[in-house]
């Protein structure tokens, strides 16, 4: 892997799969890949040293024990030219593409799993903040304030799923063009990918989801 794709690697896992990060300190619960305000920080000089560093196989998975491997990289939010454009073979790309999708689809299952422990905690939380506002005894504020945070982490996480249905489509096209191409092995793998990729996508969705109802349950007492 040159230095500038483990560089872009490492800058895109960052700012695409780290996004909620800085909304999940607000109530000292830790989504995703990504905690605490300070394991921001953590993380960040972890990927580029793994990545750039040359530990290719390990990624983020320390943060939130579990193992990862790849990135996307550069690739998420480049177009299907621009990402061949890197490589000395189509055969090349496509090897990597698969590689990448799989590691993709690794850190979006864990992110996935961290999220649906989290969210009956969330729950606990949110029903007795409710609770105590209804016995008139915690203020609207800390209803309002809850209910900002989990708003935020909500539009973060639907950037974020937006990002990975674009990524899918991309997939797509490599999928489809090495059909095209007759290279029969290739465009399985990567489908196989492509499929995974959609069903995480489907399942954080239901979760964004799950958060945006606990949000839904406070408004009404706002």
């Amino acid at each position: 892997m040159s230095m500038m794709r483990k560089t872009c690697t490492a800058a895109v896992m960052v700012s695409v799969l780290g996004v909620s990060a800085c909304q999940t300190s607000g109530n000292g619960g830790g989504y995703g890949v990504k905690e605490q305000a300070a394991t921001v920080g953590v993380l960040a000089g972890g990927v580029l040293g793994a990545l750039i560093g040359g530990s290719e196989g390990r990624l983020l998975g320390a943060a939130i024990g579990a193992a990862a491997g790849g990135a996307i990289g550069y690739a998420i939010g480049a177009s299907l030219e621009e990402r061949k454009a890197q490589y000395a073979s189509t055969e090349a790309f496509y090897d990597a593409q698969i590689s990448d999708s799989r590691a993709l689809n690794q850190q979006l299952a864990a992110r996935n799993a961290e999220l649906a422990a989290e969210l009956p905690r969330l729950q606990a939380e949110t029903d007795a903040l409710v609770a105590a506002y209804r016995k008139n005894k915690s203020e609207r504020a800390a209803l309002a304030s809850r209910k900002a945070d989990l708003d935020g982490r909500v539009a973060a996480l639907n950037d974020q799923v937006a990002k990975l249905e674009s990524e899918a489509a991309v997939q797509r096209q490599v999928v489809a063009e090495a059909q095209t191409a007759g290279d029969a092995a290739r465009s399985g793998a990567l489908a196989a990918e492509v499929t995974t990729l959609e069903s995480e996508i489907a399942e954080l969705r239901g979760l964004v989801d799950g958060m945006g109802q606990q949000s839904a349950a406070i408004g009404q007492y706002l």
